[in-house]
């Protein structure tokens, strides 16, 4: 039995003998193809450098920088030199995608490769008088984002206080104060990098709710870089002047003082001079709450399609729930995608709220390939995007619950063709993509 053992294994050795030689001569006229051109161009030219200080007797034969290893040896140091910077010696180190810079990585990039850089409101400067006038604010924050477009866009030259006119607002970059100026007119402010409202209130010596106010924003707005807000000079708020409108009528309105409207807007000590159709501002006044409920809110959606019902499925452990109305998998997570793909769908296919939250962002375009996405803020840092959806039924400053229906699947984006209606989902912590396995089941 030992001997037919040890006979079989000779006989595979021989066999797996006759397979290597074969394949290394075939993998040796390979490379004599490749190297071969490339080895005559470099003997010709040494031949050539040789020949040449050969004849201007330059050279001897023991003349050790041209011998062929030494102009081998600087050859390979100035490939290496040349090779450096594309390496990953230059790279800056990014704890969220290892080894982005090195020239793998270059050569096989990730499908989406989205970086914004977004200012998030933060609310720590608020007073507790403050957040009782924010709780008013508060009441409008579920409103469509695009509600107060036209009015932000308008020009503001023509504004008139009084009997005085506004001059165009002043346009700041970040970085001025005016906190003890005695401003009578208000300025736009450009958002630069580290800003945020409660700062910029401070800067400027006026309270938070006011910036709020004038600009349309909620606590959950997002400021970009380059945009401008209005800065009132006082704390308080505008007023566009109506038929009938009285002094005494608009400091009960605002809740100020009469003589504080009519110093301010150099009024006749009666309180004449208004204007109807001219804007004056209310220092120290409180936005009235609006009439209609919080309750009685729509939630704006894109498209103006039927929002497909919410998911079934029980959420995991760490409570979320599978992110679509299908389940295949057609790209995992790896260290070139930092998301799953889900696919098996079509454009009616409903994308769920991994985990109640609130939508930061939702918008349709190129957007670094995701096309139309969807991203929620979940609190603690973990953050979900859902990108390449046909159609987006929510709006930023919604808050959706785990399950709802926040967008219909697609291919927009860097997709190709029909064949790629899919769902790329990412979460993130603390600004780091993690799987998204680890999370959804």
């Amino acid at each position: 039995m030992k001997n037919i053992i040890l006979l079989k294994t000779l006989r595979a050795l021989i066999y797996s003998k006759r397979v290597l030689w074969w394949l290394g001569s075939g993998f040796g006229r390979v490379l004599g193809v490749i190297f071969i051109p490339v080895h005559r161009v470099f003997g010709w030219g040494h031949y050539k450098i040789g020949y040449f200080f050969k004849r201007t007797g330059l050279t001897s034969s023991g003349a050790w920088w041209l011998r062929r290893s030494v102009m081998q040896m600087a050859v390979f140091v100035v490939v290496i030199v040349l090779a450096m910077p594309q390496t990953k010696l230059y790279a800056k180190r990014d704890i969220s995608t290892v080894g982005q810079d090195s020239l793998a990585f270059r050569l096989t990039s990730p499908e989406e490769k989205f970086s914004t850089e977004d200012i998030i409101v933060v609310s720590d400067n608020f007073t507790p008088d403050v957040n009782r006038q924010a709780g008013v604010v508060e009441a409008e924050m579920f409103l469509p984002g695009n509600v107060f477009d036209a009015w932000q866009d308008q020009e503001l030259s023509a504004i008139v206080a009084g009997g005085t006119a506004f001059g165009k607002p002043i346009l700041l970059p970040g970085g001025h104060s005016l906190a003890n100026s005695t401003r009578t007119e208000p300025v736009e402010y450009i958002i630069e990098a580290g800003d945020n409202l409660g700062s910029i209130a401070n800067r400027f010596g006026v309270s938070l709710a006011t910036i709020l106010w004038e600009n349309k924003l909620t606590e959950r707005s997002i400021l970009r870089l380059g945009q401008k807000i209005i800065i009132l000079p006082v704390t308080g708020v505008t007023h566009k002047v109506v038929k009938g409108d009285v002094v005494s009528k608009l400091a009960k309105t605002y809740r100020t003082e009469e003589t504080k409207i009519i110093e301010f807007n150099k009024l006749e000590e009666n309180g004449g001079g208004l204007v109807a159709g001219n804007f004056i501002i209310i220092p120290d006044g409180v936005k009235p709450a609006s009439a209609v409920p919080a309750s009685a809110r729509i939630t704006p959606t894109v498209g103006n399609v039927t929002r497909p019902p919410a998911s079934a499925a029980a959420p995991t452990a760490s409570g979320f729930v599978w992110p679509a109305g299908v389940r295949v998998i057609t790209q995992y997570y790896n260290w070139n995608h930092h998301a799953i793909d889900i696919a098996g769908g079509n454009f009616k296919t409903p994308i769920y709220a991994s985990k109640a939250g609130t939508v930061v962002v939702s918008q349709c375009g190129w957007n670094g390939g995701y096309g139309c996405y969807v991203t929620l803020d979940h609190g603690g840092g973990v953050r979900t995007i859902y990108g390449h959806n046909s159609k987006l039924l929510v709006s930023v400053g919604d808050y959706v619950g785990t399950g709802e229906t926040i967008a219909l699947m697609g291919n927009t984006g860097n997709v190709r063709g029909k064949t790629g209606i899919h769902l790329h989902f990412e979460v993130l912590v603390n600004g780091v993509r993690k799987n998204p396995l680890s999370y959804v089941k």
